[in-house]
């Protein structure tokens, strides 16, 4: 499963280097590919067709249109949206979508219907019979997919970037989610991609607490580091016994429950990790650097940001926590959690566990970096066990650096004393 994982990742990340390299070339083979994939997909499922019965001269028409007229079209538009509007801002993000929306996919639509017609013999006549009969179903259509996608929830201004929250329909989740999205000064100039990092929170928190407490911005404005924050768990979805705290409602443990009734909602870790990683490489392919992708996270979080980096090898190039819950199969937090999500079968926590995962890993070389305040009732209370993960990366050679600091505990005051220190690891390791 990894090497799949792995495979694809470095697809993906060929793709986007060609993309940067050749960004019409690159556009106008994608929507080639695509419209001529459509219409053999049509043929097939809907025509009926078998593939000895499809029309290849009318899909090669479709796909010349993508190659010729498409693809170019839709790289000079965003090209001219990113220079004239922006890439980001407290309203830049509806004015692009308003923009598009009011002025070129009505006029690209009429452009393409009129191509798919000739292409297919038709009279000027019956060409405008079409556009007379499908163009404002059409338009409609996309209309409403394009709007229902994602909603700015807020923006707000600081340290020159804007601290942004959108939400969304998760597919993973089955509910309505927020995420927060600080992009830097360094995005207004649309001309470069910058590095990510993605953090997750702990317990009973939200996608709020962080971007309210911690002071990152500040620091991600230095670095020039685009700064994603997803919620802890699923929201809106009532099961019995989701209000405990440590379990169901803003502790998702960022793992795939397999246990009912939780299996069908509580999937952050595919949420995190697939579903909101795509989508924000997609959203802001103009500002962020897929290249370069970092996680982080604070005490459940933390190990979410372990666990992610260690099931995904590849996907994150630098990952760091706060007071992380590192063997979760051996405190009880973890041993509550995980019952309840993944049932009583102990070698299903294992893969879950970053202490368990780190003895297998077998990716990119890699360095954790763990902070842990040495007053926190927490980990005196043997919830946390760093030391155990300590000793676990120790046995296999992986590079692991534990700060004990003193005095501290496990609240975002300790988090905001050294998060600008986190952010300047990821940035020397992201920008390398």
């Amino acid at each position: 499963m990894h090497v799949s994982i792995m495979k694809a990742r470095e697809v993906f990340q060929v793709y986007q280097r060609l993309l940067n390299r050749r960004p019409y070339l690159v556009q106008a083979i994608q929507t080639g590919t695509l419209m001529g994939a459509g219409d053999l997909i049509s043929q097939t499922l809907i025509e009926k067709k078998s593939l000895k019965e499809a029309d290849y001269s009318r899909t090669l028409k479709f796909s010349s249109i993508g190659f010729c007229f498409g693809g170019p079209a839709l790289r000079v538009w965003y090209g001219l949206l990113n220079r004239h509007v922006g890439s980001s801002g407290k309203t830049v993000a509806l004015k692009k979508v308003f923009i598009d929306q009011a002025v070129f996919a009505p006029t690209f639509l009429i452009f393409l219907l009129m191509s798919v017609g000739t292409l297919q013999g038709k009279t000027w006549d019956s060409i405008k019979d079409d556009i007379s009969s499908n163009y404002l179903d059409i338009l409609k259509t996309n209309y409403y997919r394009t709007m229902d996608a994602l909603e700015l929830v807020s923006s707000n201004k600081i340290f020159g970037g804007f601290q942004n929250v959108y939400s969304h329909e998760s597919s993973e989740l089955k509910c309505k989610m927020n995420f927060s999205v600080y992009l830097p000064p360094q995005a207004e100039r649309g001309d470069i991609k910058l590095p990510v990092v993605f953090y997750l929170s702990g317990l009973t928190c939200s996608e709020q607490n962080f971007i309210t407490k911690s002071g990152f911005q500040r620091y991600a404005a230095e670095h020039g580091i685009i700064v994603v924050g997803p919620d802890t768990s699923p929201r809106g979805i009532k099961i019995p016994g989701d209000d405990k705290g440590d379990f169901g409602v803003a502790a998702g443990f960022y793992l795939d429950a397999t246990k009912d009734p939780w299996s069908n909602n509580y999937r952050m870790g595919s949420y995190v990790n697939k579903e909101l990683y795509d989508l924000i490489l997609n959203a802001f392919e103009n500002v962020a650097d897929a290249n370069k992708i970092g996680i982080m996270g604070h005490s459940m979080g933390g190990h979410g940001a372990l666990i992610s980096t260690l099931r995904n090898p590849g996907q994150y190039k630098s990952v760091s926590a706060f007071a992380p819950i590192c063997n979760p199969s051996a405190c009880p937090w973890g041993e509550n959690a995980f019952s309840g999500y993944l049932g009583e079968d102990k070698s299903k926590w294992a893969e879950w566990d970053a202490t368990e995962l780190v003895k297998k890993y077998d990716g990119p070389p890699l360095t954790l970096l763990l902070d842990q305040g040495a007053a926190d009732n927490f980990y005196i209370k043997k919830q946390l066990l760093p030391e155990n993960l300590v000793e676990a990366c120790r046995s296999v050679g992986v590079p692991v650096i534990l700060n004990l600091r003193e005095g501290y505990d496990h609240s975002y005051y300790f988090i905001s004393t050294f998060i600008g220190e986190h952010l300047g690891f990821h940035a020397k390791i992201l920008k390398a």
